[in-house]
């Protein structure tokens, strides 16, 4: 292409009605939902990676790299909270993932590894894709990284790093997670932990099985780097530091609606929860409530509701309270 047929394509501005940045699990699940919504409209999603559905969280090719969260937590559909349910039984019994018999529970309370959970999101998107064309609707994933945002008075425009430049009339960030860090140390001579890919197990095969390793971070990115320095055959010591001084902690059993609002079998998704919690805080604060019950304290935000809530996990507990104005988070252990 010649110079000037490059300037006049850089300067054609493509419209769209919605522009998605990032197009891991968050831009994915709206494009989902845009494509369900009665009418027409066309929607771009911006991601520099290969593939829409994954991102940086459900890259992960390794078995052991799995969801925090089984699979009856883990539903993409806001409307039925069986859907990972169902998807996964359907797989397994296609032959897929036969590494799940190791986990003797039932298929609801399976821990599925985040690639595999990266697939179930993909097919999700690939079905609506399906059914949106039926209605004159599209999702078109554009790979580049959006480099400017201008506001318009008729919408929103965004110039790429290839050069191209969208508009349209709403523009979504869903940039979701940043990149783990893969930066050597400065003036390093050779490998060390700060350059290792959270999840490259090749890589962590070179160090030293009896090496120290030092992980800066607690969360579900240290619990992938252990995972992957074990399969890598490491067996020293591994120290983690966290400003929080917490581990992540599991969510192992289906929603406990019960410990909110009694046994009621009709509440099935987490929007029926939301609505029932908004409607017991404007019931108790109308009574002038003394907070007796810990969902009736409106002091601190719980999906908008303003309920205050307390969970349970193995070995911990955790609180929330509302006091001045601000969200103070306790927790001990044992």
């Amino acid at each position: 292409m010649s110079e000037i047929h490059r300037e006049q394509a850089n300067d054609a501005i493509r419209q769209a009605d919605i522009l998605i940045i990032g197009g891991g699990l968050s831009g994915a699940m709206l494009a989902v939902q845009l494509l369900r919504l009665p009418g027409q409209r066309s929607v771009l999603v911006i991601e520099p990676r290969n593939e829409l559905g994954r991102g940086e969280a459900y890259s992960a090719v390794e078995l052991g790299h799995t969801l925090n969260g089984n699979a009856a937590r883990m539903s993409v559909d806001p409307d039925n909270a069986d859907d990972l349910t169902q998807w996964l039984t359907a797989h397994i019994a296609a032959g897929g993932w036969p590494e799940s018999d190791q986990q003797s529970v039932p298929v609801s309370e399976l821990f599925p590894p985040r690639g595999l959970f990266g697939e179930y999101v993909q097919q999700r998107l690939a079905q609506a894709q399906v059914a949106g064309a039926a209605n004159g609707s599209s999702v078109e994933h554009v790979r580049a990284e959006v480099v400017d945002l201008e506001n318009l008075a008729e919408g929103v425009r965004l110039t790429l790093s290839d050069g191209q430049r969208l508009q349209g009339a709403y523009a979504v960030l869903a940039t979701g997670m940043f990149p783990a860090a893969r930066t050597p140390q400065a003036q390093s001579s050779g490998l060390n932990a700060a350059a290792l890919d959270p999840w490259d197990v090749a890589s962590m095969r070179q160090l030293d099985p009896q090496s120290t390793v030092l992980i800066i971070g607690s969360g579900l990115t240290m619990v992938d780097a252990v995972v992957s320095l074990e399969q890598a055959g490491h067996r020293g010591p591994i120290e983690v530091f966290s400003r929080h001084g917490l581990l992540p902690h599991v969510r192992r059993q289906p929603p406990a609606w019960a410990d909110f609002l009694g046994d009621d079998p009709s509440i099935r998704t987490p929007r029926q929860l939301v609505r029932e919690l908004r409607r017991h805080c404007r019931d108790a604060i109308a009574r002038g409530s003394t907070g007796k019950r810990p969902w009736t304290l409106c002091a601190c935000t719980f999906h908008g509701c303003g309920a205050r809530r307390r969970t349970r996990s193995v070995g911990s507990s955790y609180g929330t309270y509302g006091r001045g104005g601000r969200a103070i988070t306790t927790a001990r252990h044992p």
